[in-house]
């Protein structure tokens, strides 16, 4: 018997792993769609090692407070990832990746 939740080792492996992308991103900057993608995988580090510690048996009061800094990477998801323009690499295209 696992001493945790699968749930949350799933959660807890994969910030590290989205950190490891990120750095991965920002080093490569010359590529299109790299801070982009870096700022998307560091807001999924944020969101997903929060709800890691989100998911353990604490107190109400510190789940509460977790759940409201989720929200920080929750938050930086959202407009990077719904962005399509910033990712192609083509201003004004859609996210095909066909650039004339």
């Amino acid at each position: 018997m696992w001493p945790w939740p699968f749930d949350v080792v799933l959660l807890a492996l994969t910030a590290p792993f989205c950190l490891w992308l990120g750095m991965v991103a920002l080093q490569r900057r010359r590529v299109p769609g790299s801070a982009t993608f870096a700022w998307l995988t560091l807001s999924l580090v944020v969101w997903t090692g929060l709800s890691a510690v989100h998911r353990l048996p604490l107190s109400l009061d510190v789940r509460v407070l977790v759940a409201q800094f989720q929200g920080i990477g929750i938050v930086g998801v959202a407009p990077r990832h719904t962005s399509h323009r910033a990712w192609s690499g083509c201003p004004g295209r859609p996210a095909s990746g066909l650039c004339p």
